[in-house]
């Protein structure tokens, strides 16, 4: 096959996004949820612009490797959208990254780099919402108050540890959360686990 030719004496190799778009498989180191960027897109800036939050601008990277061990290869196909966020309250370096398989533009996570515990706690339900209207999540009140509340109540703590995980029975994803300081940085990953 087309991956196997490249990494034939390689035990890495990084690719072109051309490449990788040739080959048009998805990547198999990663988790994929059936919708993809195009789908997304819109919908994030939307929900942006409705939190409060200005998209001051946009930026995207793509990586893309083949590894291997003599036996077995992996792909990791990954194109990063960032969209830099301001607001009237302030807050630098808050941003919202969508992260997509190169080839397929499958969504692998999206993740929230946010200031305010509340509204982190605000986008982090309104991306749920978009991907049970997706139909990528199934609609379940556990997603909305009941997540929402236990986010918020480890935020809260006086002594906040490194991170948390949270998983989403039935669909093999989950939301990660890791605090950088005391609410310094909040990131908070939804992602597809495989």
């Amino acid at each position: 096959d087309q991956v196997s030719d490249i990494i034939k004496e390689e035990e890495f190799c990084e690719l072109e996004e051309d490449e990788v778009k040739r080959i048009g498989e998805r990547c198999s180191s990663e988790g994929h949820f059936s919708v993809t960027y195009g789908d997304l897109e819109g919908k994030l800036r939307e929900m942006a612009e409705g939190a409060g939050y200005e998209v001051e601008g946009e930026e995207t990277d793509s990586y893309n490797s083949i590894f291997g061990d003599g036996t077995n290869q992996w792909t990791s196909y990954s194109t990063e959208r960032y969209y830099y966020l301001s607001s009237p309250e302030g807050g630098s370096s808050e941003m919202i990254v969508m992260e997509w398989d190169t080839a397929t533009e499958e969504l692998h996570q999206i993740t929230l780099f946010l200031t305010k515990p509340d509204k982190a706690v605000e986008l982090m339900v309104q991306v749920l919402e978009i991907l049970v209207e997706a139909g990528e999540l199934p609609a379940d009140e556990y997603y909305g108050n009941q997540l929402k509340d236990e986010v918020l109540a480890y935020l809260r703590q006086e002594e906040i540890s490194e991170g948390c995980w949270y998983e989403i029975p039935g669909v093999n994803a989950g939301v990660n959360l890791y605090v950088d300081g005391q609410y310094e940085e909040i990131y908070i990953s939804i992602w597809k686990i495989y």
